[in-house]
């Protein structure tokens, strides 16, 4: 080494270099003589650190409240840093960019891209360990991919990786279903893109935009004008006028379900709701609900009023009704709550 090499790491507010925020910094500086300087701050954002970024690093706001800003470190970091060359996993493209950003507004430069050299564990990785599908073959089928790039062999080629991976990895189970909700984390995504997702109480969320990282609320009127504002004047892609469709629907099924829950009286009962959350998820009779599947379509009538059944058209709709029920459960004390204080004979 000519000069110090900084290893260091971000958690942050999120994935935007630009507007995210850092919460905690972590730094290890390495010095030609081989001696080694730590370097650790918990730091205050200023913002609201969003729910989906603390259940990756366990931040919360109240752990940051009385921790300083950035700004408040500013120097300090600024001397811990300058003159050294940098290393850490993404820290190319995510960590030294959203660094820099917060350096920005306290008006300092110490990270300058002609002085200082940067080693990317990351891109040492994928060079080493390609992730495309020819290496995928080579890892899996122990074999070389011929004609790689041509539809047909590509095809092929994949159905083979996932063949050997079902059988490498004793986790995965050989169910469309399984390897879905796996390898798509499904509970988590509105649209292909990502511009929509779920947060842990499952709410729909922007992931875009001015309302990024905000629950969709469209019983306000600020959030249907957004609507009415991407379908009309964003010139969306297909899907995401697909996307703002099924959020619509969703938004209109969850009244839908809300409202009879309510007029059943199930919503305020932990063994009804119970009830019904084990009928809806084994698609089975769970007195006092009887279910019929016709189709996409699953019906669910409460024996005790047989009027106006409850109609789930779709999966979105019976996951919208499981999520009500989910949510009433997590007011209640969680789901291993109610279990443990209904009649056993329910809860088996």
């Amino acid at each position: 080494m000519e000069k110090p090499l900084i290893f260091f790491d971000l958690e942050t507010t999120g994935l935007d270099c630009q507007h995210d925020r850092i919460v905690e910094l972590s730094a290890i500086k390495l010095n030609p003589d081989c001696s080694r300087t730590s370097f650790y701050y918990l730091l205050n954002p200023g913002i609201p650190i969003p729910e989906e970024a603390t259940d990756i690093h366990g931040i919360t706001d109240e752990d940051v409240a009385d921790q300083p800003s950035f700004c408040d470190i500013a120097e300090e970091v600024h001397q811990f840093f300058t003159g050294c060359d940098l290393a850490g996993y993404n820290v190319r493209r995510f960590d030294i960019p959203l660094l820099m950003e917060e350096f920005h507004r306290c008006k300092m430069y110490p990270i300058l891209l002609t002085e200082t050299k940067v080693i990317d564990v990351l891109s040492l990785y994928t060079k080493k360990e390609p992730r495309d599908l020819t290496a995928a073959v080579r890892y899996f089928c122990k074999e070389e991919l011929d004609k790689a790039h041509s539809a047909q062999a590509d095809v092929e080629a994949t159905m083979k990786v996932l063949q050997h991976q079902l059988l490498f990895y004793e986790d995965l189970e050989p169910d469309v279903h399984f390897l879905h909700n796996y390898s798509c984390d499904s509970e988590h995504i509105i649209d292909f893109s990502g511009k929509f997702g779920r947060n842990k109480n499952g709410k729909i969320v922007y992931r875009f935009g001015k309302y990024k990282n905000k629950v969709v609320d469209l019983d306000n009127q600020e959030h249907q004008d957004y609507f009415n504002w991407i379908m009309d004047k964003s010139n969306p892609t297909v899907e995401m006028k697909m996307a703002v469709k099924r959020i619509k629907t969703q938004h209109a099924c969850h009244k839908t379900c809300m409202e009879w829950l309510q007029s059943k009286g199930i919503i305020t009962g932990i063994d009804k709701s119970y009830a019904l959350y084990k009928a809806l998820l084994s698609e089975e009779n769970n007195p006092p609900f009887s279910v019929y599947r016709d189709g996409k379509k699953l019906s669910v009538v409460y024996t005790g009023d047989h009027d106006s059944p409850l109609h789930l058209c779709n999966e979105d709709e019976k996951q919208t009704s499981l999520l009500i029920l989910k949510n009433y459960f997590a007011a209640m004390g969680g789901l291993d709550y109610v279990t443990s204080v209904i009649p056993a004979e329910l809860s088996a």
